[in-house]
């Protein structure tokens, strides 16, 4: 399997290689809420999961289409029985009808389209344990906040990008790491152009912790690229807030100031 290989072409691979495994008996939403660990009766949040699978055939092609010189198509022929497998099944229909499309060629061809990405087109990649730890302090954090006494605004949005920051790590499995550092570059753009996000900072805690949060998640999601790089102006917003691999460890706690050395 491509588990160590964080691109849209794995991500698809390693989905459909533990689907390959499933009860050929079971109904394809069965199949599928188990691959995604969705809960069967959750039947929003199973066409959206279902709907960044399908998205993942798109991906590939993009990414493919950053490398100079080469042929797309010669690299997309698993593309045609994976477009049939998921038009001849339902959701109501026996996993066979999907999974006996998956043939070798499809994971050949797959595991090619993988292996290049992987030497040309790398991305970052984050162990679970990460995304699980990023996951569970997010769920805190959000009850924090929402007891805070926070100006409205304020609240909603933190709560906003805590909730994004848990959903990227629900569809890591999917999405891998891109979604989660998008929000936390999201978020520190935000705080560079909104002077008011940064304010209660200054006088109250559980913002800081917030910040801090994202801090973490920032070295946390950059680790595997190397040195974090940070506009001079957001460590100029947050003097107090340790940008460095050192504070991967935990968020501090609520009252402590910590002061390291920032990475330039």
């Amino acid at each position: 399997m491509s588990a160590v290989m964080n691109n849209p072409a794995a991500r698809l691979l390693n989905i459909l290689e533990e689907g390959k495994q499933k009860n050929a008996s079971q109904k394809c939403r069965t199949v599928w809420c188990q691959l995604l660990g969705i809960d069967v009766t959750d039947k929003i949040t199973f066409l959206g999961k279902l709907g960044k699978v399908l998205a993942l055939s798109a991906e590939v092609v993009d990414e493919l289409k950053k490398i100079d010189g080469i042929n797309v198509e010669r690299y997309m022929n698993w593309c045609q029985p994976v477009e049939k497998a998921f038009s001849d099944s339902t959701f109501d229909s026996q996993w066979i009808t999907f999974s006996q499309h998956l043939n070798e060629h499809v994971f050949n061809y797959l595991t090619m389209t993988s292996d290049f990405l992987s030497l040309r087109s790398p991305q970052p990649i984050l162990p679970k344990s990460d995304v699980e730890k990023i996951a569970e302090d997010a769920k805190e954090l959000i009850l924090e906040i929402t007891e805070a006494n926070l100006p409205d605004n304020i609240k909603s949005y933190m709560l906003s990008q805590l909730k994004k920051v848990l959903v990227a790590a629900d569809d890591y499995k999917i999405t891998g790491s891109k979604e989660v550092v998008q929000i936390v570059e999201e978020t520190f753009g935000h705080a560079i152009l909104k002077n008011d996000l940064v304010k209660p900072v200054e006088t109250n805690p559980v913002a800081k912790k917030f910040w801090t949060f994202m801090a973490n998640a920032a070295v946390v999601t950059t680790i595997a690229t190397g040195v974090l790089q940070l506009a001079p102006a957001v460590e100029k917003l947050f003097p107090d807030i340790p940008f460095t691999q050192d504070a991967v460890v935990e968020v501090i706690k609520i009252a402590d100031r910590v002061d390291v050395d920032k990475i330039a």
